[in-house]
């Protein structure tokens, strides 16, 4: 029987022709150089890690616009274009954007004159006149005003004490 069995050995050894690295194991998908399980935990984490950033981003987006528009409606923004309209020099913009500003500033005496006699020196009683002639001409003048003394009186204003405003509403908790 031994005999017998040696036999069909070697006959299937011819018949089936072995290669010399042995069996061969079945090569597992790869997708950029990763098994299909870590390509689908980097594309799942990456996912997640822009689905994070996007609403990082929405709420970031949100509150800048939100300071904007708060911007927009308060008194900085108002003296800024009224800054740019004296460096233009056109007396009725300068006069227009002035009042708007002072409007602002919710002054005692919402008028140029008031602010100018409480807050700034003899310079910009001056250009308040220039400002003053040019409207009783009725004509639109170019206007040469420094905005150094109106910063100074803005930044005097915004440093006086009794223009500070309390916080009056009853949500507000002392720390």
């Amino acid at each position: 029987n031994l005999g017998m069995l040696e036999t069909m050995r070697d006959s299937l050894k011819v018949s089936i022709p072995v290669e010399p690295g042995g069996i061969e194991k079945k090569e597992s998908l790869t997708i950029f150089g990763l098994s299909t399980k870590q390509f689908i935990l980097l594309l799942g984490s990456l996912l997640v890690v822009l689905y994070v950033m996007f609403r990082i981003a929405k709420n970031v987006n949100r509150k800048l616009k939100l300071k904007k528009e708060a911007y927009k409606v308060g008194e900085a923004y108002f003296f800024r274009r009224f800054l740019k309209a004296v460096k233009k020099g056109n007396s009725d913009e300068i006069m227009n954007t002035l009042y708007r500003w002072i409007d602002k500033l919710q002054l005692e005496e919402p008028t140029a004159q008031y602010f100018v006699s409480k807050y700034a020196k003899n310079e910009l009683s001056q250009d308040l006149v220039q400002m003053m002639k040019s409207i009783n001409n009725k004509q639109s003048v170019k206007l040469k005003l420094s905005t150094n003394p109106w910063i100074e009186a803005r930044f005097k204003f915004l440093n006086d004490t009794e223009n500070v405003k309390l916080n009056d509403s009853n949500d507000w908790v002392n720390p």
